[in-house]
């Protein structure tokens, strides 16, 4: 498989990276290091109205364009803390119209949280809103 093959040149280590989730059709992996693959994730929000600084940049193989909705998928695939479920919620949020048809558990999840629910390792609906009311993003 060709995706296995250009992540198998990726140098290692990948420094603070690594691969958050992989199937048949898409690998999703972050690094320090500068990689011949296309950003997705976390590393295009900032081309979607939400600048943020992440030191690791956020990958996608295969190496194609992308929609709003597929680098949206591929950030919910790689929450791995608090902050980035809350630049998830930021981004639904900001992009709530061409998102809301999605299905993903994690979606569910922060429709839950915007509800006002509790989630046992998610941000709360204030944490939330304390950093949308700093991007300008309206609830």
């Amino acid at each position: 498989m060709q995706q296995l093959k250009t992540l198998a040149r990726i140098p290692r280590p990948l420094g603070r990276g690594g691969c958050h989730y992989y199937s048949k059709t898409r690998i999703i992996f972050s690094t320090n290091t500068p990689v011949a693959a296309i950003k997705s994730s976390f590393s295009k929000y900032s081309d979607y109205g939400i600048p943020i600084f992440e030191e690791e940049k956020f990958y996608r193989l295969p190496d194609k364009k992308l929609s709003l909705d597929k680098i949206f998928l591929d950030s919910l695939d790689c929450l791995t803390s608090i902050r980035r479920k809350v630049l998830c919620a930021l981004f639904f949020l900001k992009h709530k119209k061409k998102l809301l048809n999605l299905d993903h558990p994690e979606i569910k999840k922060i429709q839950e949280i915007l509800k006002g629910k509790s989630i046992s390792n998610y941000p709360s609906f204030e944490e939330i809103k304390e950093k949308a009311d700093i991007y300008d993003i309206k609830i």
